[in-house]
């Protein structure tokens, strides 16, 4: 039965029992409810795009408040053509920068004022572009007086500065590979991952230090293992051990924070007793702090939403972190094979190199660029 029973009247009751049998026939009668649907899970609050991919393993990336897009190749093989580059993601081409001169370095060649092996590349919040070379090919050695931080004017397309890095910053065992600068005290801070090290240099002097050369922070940790691909990453059947790699400064300026890469521990000390150059050494280590425990990275970057964003090498993501939420995945795609570094750009658009660099000479696909941007 499909619709209520007639309205009982005073001459003609309906018994209780035959109630009770239209109550059940009605129940019967109707279709069954319609499923509960549980909702999917809700669109990413991100958008990521490939701008551009390169058959040659690229590392930095950096970009321009107009957007311009840098990119570095270290020269871990003798087949590097270009160590800077600007990219013209509308294209896909890449040109020399700052021009072909300073790309065009070989052994018959001097290395001051050539790029030997540049390792990252990094826009400064007054606009400026600075290229680290490591002077490192294949990692062979740093030649003498070839490690340098080459700053250029992005606007004139010019080199303003380079700053030649000796043996007592440069050791010949180091690897610097990366760069930050406090614009406000126009101080630079770098990271060495072939010894383990921070160097502290003063832009408008040129004078730098080595600092924290002994502590633990600085180091790998020890039977740390990266698990990523298709097991643990070995170099000639070890895994490798590269010391503080990625690092960041704080909006504030307060604090500098700092990874080694073959390892899953941030740390952070006072920007202001890095430049104490008064400061013992044993009250500086006492200084730095273990922030958290964060997986293996090796770009890191303050992102658009003032969290420390850090690359994770374990799960093709990147994750952010704060005092508050502590560590968070923030974007997470099966493309980010290895992200490398990493650089904010206008529109708070994030962008991303990935280098997969435990794939060794051959990789399975091209390395690519990427472009995050938030809805």
């Amino acid at each position: 039965m499909h619709g209520a029973p007639e309205r009982a009247t005073a001459s003609r009751a309906i018994p209780p029992a035959a109630l009770a049998a239209l109550a059940v026939a009605a129940i019967g009668g109707c279709s069954e409810p319609d499923p509960v649907k549980v909702p999917g899970p809700p669109p990413p609050e991100w958008r990521i795009e490939e701008m551009a991919t390169s058959s040659r393993r690229w590392t930095g990336v950096a970009v321009t408040p107009d957007e311009r897009v840098f990119v570095c190749f270290p020269r871990w093989s003798d087949d590097v053509p270009i160590s800077v580059a600007e990219v013209d993601v509308r294209t896909q081409e890449l040109r020399p920068y700052p021009d072909g001169r300073w790309n065009g370095w070989s052994n018959a060649v001097g290395a001051a004022d050539r790029f030997v092996c540049v390792q990252s590349v990094h826009v400064d919040a007054k606009g400026r572009l600075l290229i680290l070379d490591a002077a490192s090919p294949s990692f062979a050695g740093t030649l003498p007086g070839a490690a340098k931080l080459v700053i250029v004017d992005p606007k004139r397309d010019r080199v303003i500065d380079t700053i030649l890095l000796d043996a007592t910053i440069a050791p010949p065992r180091s690897y610097l590979n990366d760069v930050r600068v406090d614009v406000a005290r126009d101080v630079a801070y770098i990271t060495d991952s072939g010894l383990g090290a921070i160097i502290v240099l003063d832009l408008r002097t040129g004078k730098a230090r080595r600092v924290l050369e002994r502590h633990k922070a600085t180091k790998a940790e020890p039977r740390f293992e990266l698990e990523i691909g298709d097991g643990v990453w070995v170099i000639e059947g070890e895994p490798p051990r590269i010391h503080a790699d990625g690092l960041a400064i704080s909006p504030d300026g307060v604090h500098l924070y700092f990874q080694a890469l073959t390892g899953k521990t941030l740390y952070r000390v006072p920007t202001a007793a890095l430049r104490d150059e008064g400061l013992p050494p044993n009250v500086l280590a006492a200084q730095v702090a273990e922030v958290a425990k964060v997986g293996a990275s090796d770009g890191i970057e303050f992102g658009p939403d003032d969290r420390l964003w850090l690359t994770s090498l374990e799960h093709d993501a990147i994750r952010g972190w704060d005092e508050t939420r502590g560590v968070q995945t923030i974007v997470k795609d099966e493309r980010l094979v290895w992200p490398d570094s990493m650089a904010v750009g206008p529109g708070e658009r994030v962008w991303v190199t990935t280098a997969r660099i435990h794939e060794g000479d051959r990789p399975k696909k091209p390395f690519g660029l990427y472009r995050i941007e938030f809805r």
